[in-house]
């Protein structure tokens, strides 16, 4: 097992609680999020069946 991993996976549940105590928080940059947007719309076109999956991709 590797120690690194063990570790992170040991931080979630803390993580957890902090972020529902609005004491931690993610910081997502304005292009991710600009990226996010307009897959996230594309994949809402293609679930309206209005492109096809050679559109979507």
């Amino acid at each position: 097992m590797n120690c690194v991993s063990y570790v992170n996976a040991n931080e979630v549940p803390m993580q957890c609680k902090l972020i529902k105590e609005k004491k931690l928080q993610r910081h997502q940059s304005r292009q991710t999020r600009a990226t996010q947007g307009r897959l996230c719309a594309a994949w809402d076109r293609y679930g309206k069946k209005e492109i096809s999956t050679s559109d979507l991709l």
